[in-house]
């Protein structure tokens, strides 16, 4: 019995003993196995855990990462090229997932003095953080620190008040920020050379730019909102020399997005809803191309699940993650499952294809606070 579907803003899944169950989802008769996968997330407040799910196994294991040495007290956490990458106030830990191995590198800013950072990024070789030197100064500074061996150096890009993105890709880091002058404020897109540290280019927008994402291919698409249009205009660049290579305007709003997956004209996001609202998002696909957005609408199939199961009480849709090579979703939840008189607290991981139907679905049973999933 169903008392409310809610869907929140983290990213889920987890924990050990996995057990299968079967979709009823009476559209659906092609069940899927359920991708390879990895959750972040923390399980109490001392420590932070690893879930890793295997495909060819249909097992999962339990890590605790406390007892490897990572902070729960990250701030911020990433995942590419096998490797994790756990942000923390004073320290920035990476764990290659193949071998094991962590390495954790110092990352400390002189708060007396007047250091703000803003937000950071990884390399396979470098963190790149984006910070303030000093009380009363915009001067914005990119610190580029080697892993291996600690050597830093500070690249200056100029005034900045906030900085709301940064991404590293194929030896580019991209900034996106603003300035306030003069009662206006003006966005800027700097992109820099990771190799020499010189700048490649610097753009300037007319209002803020909403999300920045590249895809395997080379290219860098930014999205931002014109000051004189109600449109959101998306702009694809070539990551290596910053060339303008196609330019579109979309009658979609990309609002609250921070980032975004973009491969084969593709732009996969989770549409916010208006707030107050028991649904903050549903999950998207823009084609850029035909300019047309199918909002998948996941909300039925999962209804009719936790319909079709009396034990479960609550279930709420955490977060997604897009799968291009054969258009689907893996998408986590959270319920609560009637065992007596008591509530149980489980994840649920679930496949969808891109028309909203489950292709295939696993329990977590365990009581784990999921923050982030990747697909390994």
């Amino acid at each position: 019995m169903i008392r409310n579907i809610l869907l929140g803003l983290l990213i889920s899944l987890t924990l050990f003993n996995i057990s299968s169950c079967s979709s009823d989802d009476d559209n659906n008769n092609n069940e899927q196995a359920i991708p390879s996968f990895i959750v972040i997330g923390k399980k109490d407040n001392d420590n932070a855990f690893q879930y890793d799910y295997n495909r060819e196994s249909q097992s999962g294991e339990l890590i605790n990462l406390g007892e490897q040495q990572i902070p729960a007290n990250y701030n911020s956490v990433d995942f590419k090229e096998d490797v994790l990458c756990f942000v923390a106030p004073q320290s920035t830990s990476f764990k290659n997932i193949r071998t094991n191995e962590i390495t954790t590198v110092d990352l400390i800013f002189n708060n007396s003095n007047g250091e703000l950072a803003f937000s950071h990024t990884y390399s396979s070789s470098h963190i790149f953080s984006a910070y303030q030197k000093m009380v009363g100064s915009n001067d914005m500074y990119i610190r580029s620190k080697n892993i291996f061996d600690a050597s830093e150096v500070d690249i200056p890009i100029g005034k900045a008040d906030l900085v709301n993105g940064l991404l590293y890709s194929q030896n580019r880091l991209v900034v996106a920020y603003l300035v306030r002058e003069n009662l206006q404020t003006l966005y800027y897109v700097t992109v820099l050379n990771t190799i020499d540290n010189s700048i490649v280019k610097t753009l300037e927008f007319d209002a803020g730019v909403k999300f920045i994402t590249t895809d395997t291919s080379g290219n860098l698409m930014l999205g931002s909102f014109s000051s004189s249009s109600t449109s959101s205009e998306l702009k694809v660049y070539k990551l290596n020399s910053m060339e303008l290579s196609a330019e579109y305007t979309s009658s979609s709003f990309f609002t609250g997005i921070s980032n975004g997956l973009f491969q084969n004209n593709n732009l996969f996001y989770l549409q916010p809803f208006p707030q107050p609202s028991a649904i903050p998002f549903l999950p998207s696909v823009y084609n850029i191309e035909t300019n047309v957005t199918n909002t998948i609408d996941i909300l039925p199939a999962l209804f009719n699940y936790a319909m079709n199961d009396d034990d479960i009480d609550n279930i709420s849709l955490i977060n997604s993650i897009v799968n291009f090579e054969n258009n689907t979703l893996l998408v986590s939840t959270n319920f609560t499952q009637i065992n007596g008189n008591n509530l149980i607290n489980k994840v649920g991981v679930f496949l969808f294809d891109f028309n909203g139907n489950i292709l295939s679905d696993i329990v977590i049973d365990e009581d784990f606070r999921p923050l982030h999933i990747y697909l390994k």
